[in-house]
Formats: structure tokens, sequence, C-alpha cells
């Protein structure tokens, strides 16, 4: 056999070696394709300035106990303040976004403001410090573009985060509802913070004092961890999970969470780290929600 001839034959092995690979592949993940799809669910998502919150307003009821609570994740930076303005109807567009406390939230830890240090409270999103150290030590960082290859260093898209660039983020998320009770979801988002960390959640109502009723709201992994999304450098992410439920047959499912992880990390299966002096408000913030279970909120 000549060297052309074996090297076509080689190529046609090779070639034939991926391609029962790949249907071995589409074998094996075809589960989803011979389940009855029950049910088809699509849902648009809106920008968001916290926990069931917009602008400072509750944007949903969620029934039960909670009825329109919730908690502001995201603030404006109010130079040379010890803390952040809130973000409301007046605020300006160009109003810079930063971290700030939820005095509601922290109660639910038994916790006040005067728990946390005040270094992570009314600092603009894009200046929020990273872990840089070995022990765990967090600094701000400068860009990329700014320094050396060896030294630690944001990306170079990292920029101030407007009130406008903020509410552009928006989305749909598209589940199929399946005969034997579970059920897929793929989430697509656009207007977000150019390569930016996101993840995402869903937000259901848990009963803390046993009387039948949800009385308080957790965040769970959507589709387990890891929940991370990253966003592209035009500001689009997609995410796509298996899920072993139904959202129509789960009453306690209130709404889908996207935050966004201004520290650039995630803390595994919570959405922040409060009890470690972290809570929601410094480095994680509610970006995006899509409601599920919930009816409007009543506007004053």
């Amino acid at each position: 056999m000549n060297k052309k001839i074996l090297t076509t034959v080689i190529a046609l092995t090779i070639l034939l070696t991926l391609t029962v690979r790949a249907e071995d592949v589409l074998t094996d993940s075809s589960n989803e394709a011979s389940k009855q799809v029950l049910l088809a669910i699509r849902v648009s998502g809106r920008a968001v300035t916290g926990s069931n919150r917009f602008l400072n307003k509750p944007i949903w009821n969620l029934g039960e106990a909670l009825g329109e609570s919730g908690f502001n994740f995201v603030f404006g930076y109010d130079p040379g303040k010890s803390e952040p303005s809130a973000i409301t109807e007046e605020s300006p567009m160009s109003t810079l976004m930063a971290t700030g406390l939820d005095e509601n939230y922290l109660a639910l830890f038994g916790m006040t403001s005067a728990d946390i240090d005040p270094a992570l409270v009314n600092v603009p999103l894009h200046e929020v410090a990273v872990v840089a150290g070995p022990a765990g030590e967090m600094a701000a960082l400068p860009s990329v573009s700014e320094v050396g290859a060896t030294v630690r260093s944001r990306i170079a898209s990292n920029a101030p985060v407007s009130l406008e660039k903020w509410l552009q983020a928006k989305g749909v998320a598209k589940f199929h509802c399946f005969s034997d009770g579970t059920s897929s979801v793929t989430i697509r988002l656009k207007g977000l913070i150019p390569d930016a960390i996101y993840s995402a959640w869903g937000v259901y109502s848990f009963d803390s004092d046993g009387d039948g009723l949800g009385d308080r709201v957790g965040g769970v992994p959507l589709g387990g961890v890891p929940n991370i999304l990253v966003a592209s450098e035009d500001g689009t992410a997609a995410f796509s999970r298996a899920l072993n439920f139904c959202p129509a047959a789960e009453p306690r499912l209130k709404y889908l969470t996207v935050a966004f992880h201004s520290d650039a990390n995630i803390n595994g299966a919570v959405p922040d780290q409060a009890l470690l002096g972290f809570p929601g408000g410094t480095l994680a913030h509610a970006a995006l929600s899509f409601p599920i279970n919930v009816i409007p909120a009543q506007q004053p």
C-alpha cells in the first residue's frame, strides 16, 4: 500500500471513529427526546435591583406569609460618604452602581450593618476587591491592560457600571416539562456586564416557624452546582440545565434570579456568605429575575 492510500485510509478511520463516538453521545443524551413533553413554558426576565425589588419597590406578591417581601442588593455610589444612596425612580441613569447593605436582609441572620466591614460598603461595582492572596486577602486589582503578565489583574473590560447599563439586562427562560415529572430549562440573556461572572438560582419559599406557610425565601442553585454563567464580550450568555421537577408543579419556587458577582467569585451552593461578613449587596447582587409562581405587586 503506497503512502498516499495509507494516509487516506487512516484519515477515513479517524473520521469513522469520531462519527461513531458522536452517535454514541447523541444516543446517550437522547433521553429528553424520548420523553413526552407535557408542558412548554416561556418566561421573560427583567432587570432588578434586588431580590423582588426594582428601584426600591416590590415587584411581585409572593403569597403565603411572604407578601411583597424583598431586599435591595445594588445601590448608588455616593462619593465621600460612608453609605451609598438608594436606587429609586428619581435616580439619574448616570448613577454609578455600588455595593451596600439592606438592614432587613441582615436581620434574617441576626445582624446589623455594624457587623459588616465598612470598607465593603459604597464601593463602585467595578472597584470591588477580589481574592488576591494565598490567605484569602482581598484587594482591588488594576486592569490587565495596565500591568505586566505576572501581575494579578482584572479583565480589561472591567468598567464603571451605570444605572442605565444595569437596567439593560434582559432574558428569556424556556422550560419543557416531561411526563416523568422532570424538566429542562434554557435561559438566554443579553445586556449583561461584558466578561462578568453570574450565577443562576431558584428562589424558594421556606416555612421557618412550622405553621405550614412559607415565611422566608432562599436561593437554591438552579439545576445544581456549578450554576455559573460567564457573559461574553458583547454581554450575552446562555444557561441550560436538567431539573428534577416541573416549575408549574412546584409552588414553592417563586422566581428565578441571575446574580452578578462583583468580586469575580462565587460561593458554591449559597448565593452569599452573610455570616462570614459578606452578605448580599457587598459581593453578590441580584441582576435579573424571572417570575414563576407570583402575582404582580400592588403599586401605590
